[in-house]
């Protein structure tokens, strides 16, 4: 079963920004190209993480093996 609450989904997303800052950070100016699809997949599943933990956190329903403890 997983369990989730509100207090851990926001850790979640609080850490799922810094992650997205430290990506930021790794951009190089004089990068190739594969180094530059490398960075923007990394991005994009920051990105859907995020938004997925955003949705998560409305949900407030058990639904399965998700069970929401708060």
């Amino acid at each position: 079963m997983i369990n989730r609450t509100d207090a851990g989904l926001s850790k979640a997303l609080q850490e799922l920004e810094s992650l997205q800052d430290e990506a930021t950070t790794l951009c190089m100016p004089h990068a190739n190209d594969s180094e530059i699809a490398a960075f923007a997949r990394l991005q994009s599943q920051i990105q859907l993480a995020a938004e997925m933990v955003k949705t998560m956190r409305t949900r407030t329903e058990s639904l399965g093996s998700h069970y929401r403890a708060d």
